[in-house]
């Protein structure tokens, strides 16, 4: 299955002379790897890689690491494509980088990976904004899996506000029984692809211990691993993030769960959404929400469909915000009389867009309704269990299939 990221990297980033290096980012186990390794086999540059996730190419890459890059065989006509497999583990990752990039760009194009978000250097962030172009990769959505194609110059934001609010396309049967395998089995590819509960659960499990055992481990240095893993069994999607309870529960001070949590944003274990408050009165402004990146993790039913809609909204943000330079945000609604909905959409920092979401063919809409009117801006509820399109009380009510379908 082609990833619309792979597609575009193709299409929009190597298509300039000297491109940049692309940084893919993203939880593991997502396909940044496979994804890079796809275009490096359609460049006819297979095995030209430096992979930090192998302790074997660690141990022989201690004085060289980049010397297999050196010694490719140049390609007729086009450009070697060499791949830096979770960089971030590597020594000196950005210094080294930088050196090879300057030295080697004119012959060679580079795609590099991390699982971690570390948080950079003054000088890091320099060269990042000169010589790289991060791209943050999602979990399958809907629309790559019906090969729905979206391309930054066509499909902005406006265009596809405009679909969602007057000219929503309904997927058919093939589109609800793919949305039924997401929901059931998560947009991570292994996952998707087994078509089996079994495999899905033992993959979760997987992806958890690895994460836990080797890359907080790792990238952290932290000591209390088991206090982390006991963070993240207390993390309830959907609600609100209270620290003070947290650290009560864990017997640490706030400071350590600050921390703990900061990290497990950074190994894409979960993302946070915050809140949006404007001019409104009354609405909260510093908690935010917690949502994982593997949804299919969640077990009750209602929460897993909410964080499954939060991932596709945030895959939408970061399209828009890596391809197509547009600044939409996503955030949520709450004032102190507990009237709430779970999503916004905010572009260039103003309200463009309520977004709730229901298990069933419908659900409550009084505060969808009260705050739109108190915005003044469209609500549309998300239904999974809804066939056809429908509006009550001015809100729009999609079927999450037509919904989902139609955002990138």
């Amino acid at each position: 299955m082609e990833r619309l990221a792979g597609a575009l990297l193709e299409s929009v980033h190597f298509r300039v002379a000297r491109p940049r290096i692309a940084i893919l980012w993203g939880p593991r186990g997502v396909g940044k790897s496979f994804l890079a390794q796809e275009l490096q086999a359609r460049r006819g540059s297979p095995g030209v890689a430096a992979l930090w996730d192998n302790w074997e190419f660690r141990k022989n890459a201690q004085s060289s690491p980049y010397a297999i890059f050196e010694q490719h065989q140049p390609l007729l006509f086009k450009k070697v494509l060499a791949l830096i497999d979770e960089f971030i583990k590597s020594p000196r990752c950005w210094e080294l980088m930088a050196d090879f990039f300057n030295a080697h760009s004119e012959k060679i194009d580079f795609i590099a990976t991390s699982s971690y978000l570390s948080k950079l250097s003054l000088n890091n962030n320099s060269f990042i904004r000169s010589k790289c172009s991060s791209y943050r990769i999602h979990p399958l959505s809907l629309s790559e899996i019906l090969k729905v194609g979206f391309f930054p110059s066509r499909d902005k934001c406006e265009k596809i506000f405009d679909s969602i609010l007057k000219t929503t396309p309904t997927p058919g049967r093939r589109g609800q029984n793919a949305l039924n395998l997401l929901f059931k089995l998560g947009g991570f590819p292994m996952s998707f692809a087994s078509q089996s509960e079994k495999k899905h659960s033992a993959l979760i499990k997987e992806r958890r211990d690895r994460l836990i055992r080797e890359d907080l481990r790792e990238m952290t240095r932290l000591q209390q691993l088991p206090g982390v893993e006991s963070l993240m069994d207390m993390i309830l999607p959907g609600s609100l993030l209270f620290l003070n309870n947290m650290k009560v529960k864990l017997g640490v001070n706030g400071a350590t769960v600050r921390l703990w949590l900061g990290h497990l944003e950074r190994l894409h274990y979960c993302f946070q959404v915050k809140p949006f408050s404007g001019k409104l009165p009354r609405a909260l402004r510093h908690a935010g929400k917690l949502y994982l990146w593997d949804w299919s993790a969640v077990s009750d039913a209602e929460l897993r469909f909410e964080n499954l809609v939060a991932s596709a909204l945030l895959r939408w943000c970061h399209f828009a915000q890596d391809w197509g330079e547009e600044n939409l945000e996503l955030r949520f609604i709450r004032d102190k009389e507990r009237r709430s909905v779970p999503f916004l959409l905010t572009l260039g920092g103003k309200p463009r867009i309520l977004v709730g979401s229901a298990l069933g063919e419908a659900g409550p809409m009084k505060h969808l309704k009260y705050f739109s009117e108190k915005l003044k801006i469209p609500g549309v509820l998300v239904a999974l269990g809804r066939k056809t399109l429908g509006e009550e009380a001015g809100i729009r009510i999609l079927p999450a299939a037509a919904f989902l379908a139609g955002l990138p």
